[in-house]
């Protein structure tokens, strides 16, 4: 289990400003990347042309573990991902995806491990269950100033509904746009489940695969502010009640469209707590 350090804790409480929270964000994020394994040449292509480039988000929870979201790497993108690792890079320290930057380091992928679920993880074409997966890398981290650990939830800790969590990537700016060239944050709301559920009735009732989980977190506002592609797997964090911390409490899952009124879904990590404690003991 990560312990909550007082480096961690320093940084935190640098929040209350905009360049901290940017400053904070870099060094929670990690930015993904897969290797060009074929060549493309206008609209012709050779055998399949692959994903290249930014595809999602996630959090350095130790030095060796990120943590993420499943549907990166399951079968809605390429499912030979879990099985070929090495096609995967996973960046440290990011601020800005198109300038190289001081503390940016580059790291080899050693294993993909997804949340063995045993509900059907597509169930619709909404949303996703136990959405949520665990990068290890070849090598350590090295931490540093910019670079350090993000802090995970205790086991029960509650966090209620109203209380103003932020999220982060460099996911779109809006439908259809291509990715934010730096990391951008905004400040949401939890909503109660039993709200959300009130909210995605309408679509509950013309989908009735489509539900409303206690493993979900929901969150949104009516500002049109939302995460949006290439966001997913990156963090949603809230301060603890416990001890003042900022900490990762979400996974950026889905959503339906990007800040379309409906409330966005994140994965509720303290549902997974033993998973990932058992996994990254190890």
């Amino acid at each position: 289990m990560q312990k909550r350090g007082e480096n961690l804790r320093a940084l935190l409480e640098r929040l209350t400003e905009d360049s901290a929270i940017r400053e904070f964000l870099r060094q929670l994020a990690e930015t993904p990347r897969i290797e060009e394994t074929t060549a493309t040449n206008g609209s012709s292509r050779t055998n399949h042309a692959k994903l290249v480039g930014h595809i999602c988000g996630g959090s350095l929870i130790s030095a060796s573990w990120i943590l993420t979201a499943k549907h990166c790497f399951d079968s809605q993108l390429d499912p030979s991902l879990t099985q070929d690792p090495s096609r995967l890079t996973v960046r440290v320290g990011e601020y800005n995806l198109h300038k190289p930057e001081e503390f940016q380091v580059d790291h080899e992928v050693e294993k993909i491990l997804i949340y063995p679920s045993t509900a059907s993880n597509y169930d619709n074409q909404y949303g996703v269950l136990d959405d949520i997966a665990l990068l290890k890398l070849k090598r350590p981290v090295t931490f540093n100033r910019n670079v350090q650990p993000a802090c995970l939830p205790y086991p029960g800790e509650v966090f209620r509904a109203g209380m103003v969590c932020t999220v982060a990537g460099w996911g779109v700016t809006e439908e259809g746009a291509e990715v934010s060239p730096i990391l951008r944050h905004i400040n949401i709301p939890l909503i109660s489940l039993d709200d959300c559920k009130d909210i995605f009735t309408p679509l509950m009732l013309w989908n009735p695969k489509f539900q409303i989980y206690p493993s979900f977190i929901c969150a949104g506002n009516s500002e049109s502010m939302d995460a949006c592609q290439y966001d997913s797997g990156g963090p949603m964090m809230c301060r603890s009640g416990v001890d003042g911390q900022y900490i990762v409490v979400g996974v950026i899952s889905f959503g339906i469209k990007c800040a379309s009124g409906y409330p966005g879904i994140y994965t509720r990590v303290t549902s997974y707590l033993d998973w990932i404690h058992n996994i990254t003991s190890h």
